[in-house]
């Protein structure tokens, strides 16, 4: 529908049906075929304004003058349908290129057509002249954004916003006079729940008070928007109350609308699965863990493993853990507590988060535990205690003494304590005989079908003196 002034004689489509038959004259010319003006329909305000509310947009192309402009805009005010969308030349914006208090032209609140509400916009926006807003070019007349965003580099002259260009509230005269100087303290105060973003957008300052700045990682963090009381999810919701979500892997990582999804095609990649053939091993104060990857690897690439250890009983501490990258296939947790029993998890880890869990409980322990070590004579004694069956063997060292000083032996078939009695050997007794010796008694346990674990004591001998003396 082309419309224009009625015709102060004659039929009221005269002027525009002249600017119709134009259109077949000019070169090169506008329209792919002269048998497309069957499509365009001739109208005027007088008679035709009702025509507006079949229209989803609206092209203005009035003369640079505000009385203008006012004016065609109150007319044509009454007869837009929600939703329409209105440009002008006057003011460009990701989603409006002008909103005003009589009818807002972008996606207005079902219970205030003057609110501009849940949308956001992050294509580039440019403007020669008139104001240029990341959202809205131009606003007047007590415009509210709520729970919108921009993130598309705005420029323009003389105004350029964040969120919202040139603000026309109390403009007067002709031309195009933007009054955008003063920040409303009013507007700002019914849009601290719109954002944009500095870095993207190019621009530090919104007119007229609209929204606030943050930086990219702020607008890409759940928080920023569950802390303005945003209707938010993280990830994919089908709940009526959740209008918007955010994940890394949708929209650049920013807010998108719940409703332009279903649960049958997710906006978001899903976390990795769990790591397959998995195991962890108890150490001396440690577990080492070690795994091969996921079967999947929930959309989007593994970036790293992570193995926590928390011990059961105990809450409010740090617990101990290692990171690694996603080529490796083992780590170890470090600084556990001998004896004490962890509950050690491992999670393969992408953008999206951490994946499922693989748990298990793990006892940290070097396999024996050496509970006493003495002088008895002229033979070491060592009592220890062990998990459960294997083999037991002891040696002990002199320096400058060839050989073992002393060794022992056992197997025992289950868990408990054993004495284990090293006797000096023959060399080691002549070598007591001219000087004190230390002897270095090294213990080693081999679990059946378990890792070696070894403990190492020194046992002082000294050539005249009585009393036992242990030191390690």
């Amino acid at each position: 529908v082309l419309f224009d002034l009625p015709a102060k004689e004659g039929p009221k489509n005269g002027i525009v049906n002249k600017a119709l038959d134009g259109l077949k004259k000019l070169q090169p010319g506008p329209l792919a075929s002269k048998g497309r003006l069957q499509h365009i329909d001739a109208a005027n305000y007088e008679e035709h304004l009702p025509l507006l509310g079949e229209c989803d947009l609206v092209i203005e192309a009035i003369a640079e003058r505000m009385d203008w402009k006012n004016d065609l805009y109150a007319k044509i005010a009454p007869h837009l349908k929600s939703g329409a969308v209105v440009a002008s030349n006057t003011g460009a914006g990701g989603i409006a290129g002008r909103a005003f208090g009589q009818v807002n032209f972008a996606v207005p609140a079902e219970d205030d057509p003057n609110t501009l509400v849940d949308v956001y916009a992050t294509g580039a926006v440019s403007a020669a002249q008139g104001g240029a807003g990341g959202l809205v070019g131009l606003t007047e007349s007590g415009l509210v954004i709520t729970r919108s965003y921009a993130t598309g580099r705005v420029t323009g002259s003389p105004d350029a916003g964040g969120l919202a260009g040139g603000d026309l509230i109390g403009c007067a005269g002709v031309g195009i006079s933007i009054c955008s100087a003063e920040v409303g303290t009013a507007q700002a105060a019914t849009t601290p729940t719109s954002f944009w973003d500095s870095a993207t957008t190019g621009q530090s300052a919104s007119h007229g008070g609209y929204g606030s700045a943050r930086s990219t990682a702020e607008m890409q963090s759940l928080a920023t928007y569950t802390a303005a009381g945003w209707p938010i999810a993280r990830g994919f919701s089908s709940a009526a109350e959740t209008t918007w979500g955010i994940c890394p892997t949708a929209n650049g990582g920013y807010p998108f609308l719940q409703n332009r999804y279903t649960a049958s095609t997710p906006p978001c990649a899903g976390t990795p699965g769990k790591p397959r053939k998995v195991r962890m091993t108890a150490g001396d104060r440690s577990v080492t863990v070690s795994w091969e990857a996921p079967a999947s690897d929930g959309g989007t690439p593994v970036t790293a493993y992570t193995a926590t250890a928390r011990m059961q009983k105990e809450s409010g501490r740090a617990a101990p853990s290692c990171t690694v990258t996603a080529a490796d296939t083992s780590c170890t947790i470090t600084g556990l507590r001998n004896g004490r029993a962890y509950r050690v998890t491992l999670t393969a880890d992408n953008i999206e988060g951490a994946g499922t869990a693989t748990a298990r409980t793990v006892t940290p322990s070097v396999g024996l535990v050496v509970l006493s070590t003495r002088r008895s004579g002229l033979a070491v004694v060592t009592r220890v205690r062990v998990r459960g069956a294997g083999r037991l063997t002891q040696v002990g060292r002199v320096t400058g003494v060839a050989g073992a000083a002393c060794r022992a032996g056992a197997r025992p078939t289950k868990a408990g304590v054993v004495e284990l009695r090293c006797a000096l050997s023959a060399r080691a007794e002549r070598a007591l005989a001219d000087r004190d010796l230390a002897v270095r008694v090294t213990t080693t346990f081999r679990p059946s079908g378990g890792t070696l674990r070894t403990a190492t004591r020194t046992v002082a001998f000294a050539r005249t003196a009585d009393a036992d003396a242990v030191t390690g």
